[in-house]
Order: C-alpha cells, then sequence, then structure tokens
C-alpha cells in the first residue's frame, strides 16, 4: 500500500518523496491559490491623487478641469524652485550644478551621460506628446499596455 502511494506521489509531483507544494491541481488548493493570487497590474489604471479622480489620462489631463489647476500648481511650484533654489554660480559652468549628494559621481563622463540621456528624454517625451495630440491616445494606450 505504503509504495502505490509513492507512485501515486511520484506521479503527481514528480518526486516520490514529494513537494506537495508544487501539486496545485487539488480543487482543495484552487481556492486556497485564488485566494493568495494578487490582481494582474494594469497600467493603464493609473494612481490618482483625491479630487482628480475624473482628469483623463494623457495631453487632456492640462485641459480638464481640475487637471489645468494641478497642471499650473506644478508650474508654479517648479519656476520658484529653478527661480530660488536651483539657480546658476557664476564661477560655474552653465547647468553645473555640482554633486549635491557627495557621491563623486560628478566628472566629464557623467555629465555626458546625464546630457545625452537628458536630451533622448525630452525625444521620447515629445514623441509620446504628439502621437497622443494626433491619436487621442495616452502613452500607455500608444505603447499597447
Amino acid at each position: 500500500m505504503a509504495i502505490i502511494g509513492m507512485f501515486f506521489q511520484d506521479g503527481l509531483t514528480g518526486s516520490a518523496w514529494g513537494d506537495w507544494s508544487l501539486y496545485t491541481d487539488s480543487p482543495l488548493r484552487a481556492a486556497e491559490e485564488e485566494e493568495k493570487a494578487p490582481p494582474p497590474f494594469d497600467p493603464a489604471q493609473q494612481v490618482k491623487f483625491p479630487g482628480f479622480d475624473s482628469v483623463p489620462a494623457g495631453v487632456g489631463a492640462v485641459t480638464t478641469p481640475p487637471g489645468t489647476y494641478g497642471f499650473l500648481a506644478l508650474f508654479l511650484a517648479s519656476g520658484a524652485m529653478e527661480l530660488g533654489v536651483w539657480t546658476e554660480d557664476p564661477s560655474k559652468e552653465a547647468g553645473d550644478f555640482g554633486d549635491p549628494l557627495g557621491l563623486g559621481q560628478y566628472n566629464e563622463e557623467f555629465r555626458n551621460k546625464e546630457l545625452n540621456n537628458g536630451r533622448f528624454a525630452m525625444f521620447a517625451a515629445l514623441g509620446i506628446i504628439s502621437a497622443d495630440l494626433f491619436t487621442g491616445k495616452d502613452a500607455m494606450q500608444q505603447f499597447g499596455l
């Protein structure tokens, strides 16, 4: 009787001694697995701030109230940071803000990487915004997600 049980277990789990956690076909385990499984990730369901639930995704967020007010607040906050906190130092090159975290990574190679990646990001953002204006689909819809 024991050897028959071991054959059965080997057939189900791939080992005579078995790892029963691998056997998921049991109706008892199926209910257990369904409860533990998180919902699938859907990037089209973006996180929204309270009060901004009705604002569409994409460029439409800037032209639809209250998204317009949020954009204006972000624009003013970034302008204040540019004028007050991140000011240029006349003794340094333009765009040289040094190494604010003290990581020792602000050298010529790092600056070139930062410039090239920043330029690439600007072209990518321009492409996504242009496609949104042309097709009416936000970035996630453009990528088919």
